[in-house]
């Protein structure tokens, strides 16, 4: 089995046809943990319960803010080595940015366990009972957190490799262990602890599939993990730039969720969460072709194929202009008689959010996946304070559709 899997690294055309495939099976498992579950979630677990963990799981993507993105630096710099076939470098770079991973761990681990004793009070809950519900619920889903962090790395290094169809695997399980988790922990009176116990099991398994492969592969082309200080200096100036990137990000779904929950109510929350969740798992739809396509774009770049990575570039533009498009038109006009639908329609957030979260999101995914390809070939700098400039926008925008927002 494992030989039918490593046999797929060194063409990139299947690479990438695996990426695809495997980047629209996220898009499923999102539907169904994202989507479908959710009238589940609403029958096993009080609303306001509910509304609560909502801005309770935004508090962990606070948490997570501090990886400042190795996994996309780290992808990007293997996969230009292992094309130009500096397999020395991959060795380097890949153990630089395991280091530098189990650093920031640490504070990590800080924060989050800062945020467990102090979340309840800052939210605003009172009852001891559902306190200590999403306390415990809290704790499991930040381990679990802890775990896909360093897995992202691990999977980055993979994917520089030109993997695909071993990480694509184990990424598959992982989300079917998540999703047996918390239907499990839900059928058998668990609650809220459910989603925080799948989370464990889901980071978990990419943890552990991840490395077992990495260690296979190196094992397999002879890469020896060395120590380089310079490309550890570099790896860590470049992250300080997707740092940059990627911190105004926190103003749109984490602040926005914590607020309402705050000012509002629990349930308030709900709302807004549900009118967003729809047109942002079409983010999912519209962004994976930029993203299973970003290893191979670095390793034609590592070749010397400049010509070829334009095309793929532009047929990329023409991709996202069409689709944007649809997307935009479709949840405008959808998005309302569809949570009727899919749940109550009182957890509709009215006309204006609405418009302003589609357009949020058509806006957002085309950027990002233009931001993507050029970060796939090479521009990291420059690339992510254009990036954080997008994100500063998207904060003052959030403060206009907050204003009035049910």
């Amino acid at each position: 089995m494992i030989n039918n899997i490593l046999q797929y690294k060194r063409n990139r055309t299947k690479t990438t046809k695996w990426n695809i495939f495997f980047q629209y099976s996220n898009f499923i498992f999102v539907l169904i943990s994202g989507i479908l579950l959710v009238p589940l979630y609403l029958k096993y677990i009080p609303a306001n319960i509910y509304g609560y963990w909502l801005a309770t799981g935004n508090i962990l993507n606070w948490v997570s803010l501090i990886d400042p993105g190795f996994s996309m630096v780290t992808q990007q710099k293997v996969a230009f080595s292992y094309g130009n076939k500096r397999y020395d470098q991959v060795g380097k770079y890949a153990l630089s940015s395991l280091q530098l991973t189990l650093i920031f761990l640490v504070p990590i681990t800080v924060l989050g366990m800062v945020f467990y004793f102090k979340f309840p009070e800052w939210i605003g809950i009172n009852d001891l009972i559902i306190q200590k519900q999403l306390q415990t619920a809290f704790i499991y889903a930040l381990i679990g957190t802890l775990f896909s962090f360093v897995s992202y790395t691990i999977v980055s290094i993979n994917q520089g490799l030109q993997s695909s169809l071993g990480i694509g695997t184990i990424y598959v399980f992982s989300n079917v262990v998540g999703i047996v988790l918390t239907l499990c922990g839900l059928v058998y009176g668990y609650g809220i602890i459910s989603l925080g116990i799948a989370n464990i099991g889901r980071g978990g398994v990419l943890l552990l599939g991840n490395s077992i492969y990495l260690i296979v592969r190196f094992v397999e082309e002879k890469i020896k993990l060395l120590y380089d200080k310079s490309l550890a200096k570099e790896i860590f100036s470049l992250v300080s730039f997707n740092f940059l990137g990627k911190i105004g990000g926190i103003g749109n779904t984490q602040v926005a969720s914590f607020l309402i929950a705050k000012y509002l109510s629990p349930n308030d929350v709900i709302a807004y969460r549900f009118t967003l969740t729809i047109p942002e798992t079409s983010k999912l739809l519209l962004g994976r072709p930029a993203l299973a396509l970003m290893p191979a774009v670095t390793h034609l770049l590592g070749e010397g194929d400049i010509q070829k990575s334009k095309q793929i570039f532009l047929r990329l533009l023409k991709y996202l202009i069409w689709a944007s498009g649809l997307v935009l038109a479709g949840f405008i006009i959808f998005n309302k008689p569809f949570i009727g639908l899919w749940t109550d329609a009182k957890y509709y957030g009215g006309f204006g959010l609405n418009l302003v979260l589609v357009i949020w999101v058509v806006v957002s995914t085309f950027t990002t996946s233009l931001s993507n390809m050029v970060f796939a070939l090479g521009d990291i700098k420059r690339n992510n304070i254009v990036r954080f400039i997008q994100s500063i926008f998207y904060i003052i925008l959030f403060f206009f559709q907050f204003d009035k927002p049910y």
